[in-house]
């Protein structure tokens, strides 16, 4: 009797460090519901730990990644209540890998005020890229021996790079929504300009030195 006992004991044993061991795996796989927003389906992923359950806050959060709209401005609702409470346990209110949640909510998008300062940045690159236009024809005119004229220009050149990274640090400077492609992608857009710009200044730049100092070589040498 006692040997069938030790073996149920150990049966058990063995049986509970394999629930054990599902159970662990099953909070380590990610959790995935379904937003409803606007008409549509979004599937929403929340990676699991072995020791947190997932929260309400935790759903807010990914879908502020995904989705991109803010945690303050989401309401969620599940079998017609609102999921108010963003540290409830999931488990506390039935939703499970699969389950369906309403969102109500808006898309953050671009401050006018900070539009207008794109708008200003246009603007000032236009001007730069007029400024590297006439740039380019001195460069091609310019006699590296008149070393007066190539100081003036190297000054201009500096002057047009400086300017540039006016513009960069302004164009970094606007604040706008991930939720808003456009503007980003007209922010992205300008940052490269105004970088084309910086590049193209410093290669007449570096020539301009190279070709200087080459010909106050040969002047010494005389």
């Amino acid at each position: 009797a006692t040997i069938d006992s030790q073996r149920d004991t150990e049966k058990s044993i063995v049986h509970l460090a394999v629930v054990t061991k599902k159970y662990f795996r099953a909070m380590a796989s990610p959790l995935s519901v379904v937003v409803m927003y606007n008409g549509k389906q979004y599937p929403i992923i929340i990676k699991k730990d072995e020791t947190n359950e997932v929260t309400i806050g935790d759903i807010m959060k990914e879908i502020t990644n995904e989705m991109h709209i803010p945690m303050q401005k989401q309401r969620l609702i599940h079998r017609g209540k609102s999921l108010i409470d963003p540290d409830a346990s999931i488990s506390s209110l039935h939703i499970a890998n699969g389950t369906k949640i309403m969102l109500l909510g808006s898309v953050e998008i671009a401050d006018p005020q900070e539009i207008m300062k794109l708008d200003e940045l246009e603007k000032t690159l236009s001007q730069r890229s007029k400024e590297l236009d006439i740039a380019k024809q001195t460069f091609q005119t310019i006699q590296t021996s008149d070393c007066i004229a190539c100081r003036s220009f190297l000054k201009t050149l500096v002057g047009i790079s400086e300017r540039c990274m006016t513009g960069l640090e302004r164009a970094d400077s606007v604040y706008l929504p991930t939720a808003d492609d456009k503007q980003r992608k007209r922010r992205k857009a300008l940052v490269n300009s105004f970088q084309v710009i910086l590049n193209e200044v410093e290669k007449m730049q570096t020539a301009l030195e190279k070709e200087t100092k080459t010909v106050a070589i040969i002047e010494i040498n005389k």
